[in-house]
């Protein structure tokens, strides 16, 4: 991904936050639970945010953080700038250290078309788009699936665990018959 985990983790939180804005704060903890995000290293997200003005933190009991600003008014651009700075949009995509349009990489002018698409997007895209996004899937989830299951489908988690792949010596015979007709 073009993002550390640290900005991937943030617009995380920051996208549930908005699916919740007005009800209070939340919880590093909730947040960390529902995202599947270690505990120690969101509140330490959350803490920057809140100190750089993205986020308001309420202590006591009922803690927590708050976005600073509607959901509407805060960009992923915003977010990403925070946390990883935009630096790399300027950067030759294959670590030139003089690539400009006199001297271009071999990627120069894809790389200037996928930068002018990835700047729009994230100028133009809010957290409350993103919340929307998120809210659309939950809402078209079976009720029943596992909440790290729930986020994995959502693309808000990785998986944690890996399956177990079957050895052949397991499956039935009249199953792998069945296989080679499908092929």
């Amino acid at each position: 991904m073009l993002y550390s985990s640290q900005c991937e983790y943030a617009i995380r939180a920051l996208t549930r936050m908005a699916l919740h804005f007005g009800e209070g704060p939340v919880s590093a903890k909730t947040l960390a639970e529902t995202e599947n995000i270690p505990f120690h290293f969101l509140a330490k997200i959350l803490q920057d945010l809140s100190r750089r003005g993205l986020l308001l933190s309420k202590k006591g009991p009922r803690g927590g953080f708050v976005l600073a600003r509607p959901p509407e008014e805060i960009t992923a651009a915003e977010i990403v700038e925070i946390v990883d700075g935009l630096e790399f949009m300027n950067r030759c995509a294959v670590g030139y250290l003089r690539c400009c349009d006199e001297t271009p990489c071999p990627q120069h002018d894809l790389w200037m078309s996928v930068r002018k698409h990835l700047e729009n997007y994230l100028e133009n895209t809010t957290l409350a788009e993103m919340g929307s996004v998120v809210k659309y899937k939950i809402q078209n989830l079976e009720e029943n699936t596992d909440p790290a299951e729930r986020a994995v489908l959502m693309g808000l988690a990785r998986p944690t665990k890996k399956e177990p792949i079957e050895d052949d010596a397991t499956l039935d015979p009249d199953d792998a018959e069945s296989d080679e007709e499908n092929l």
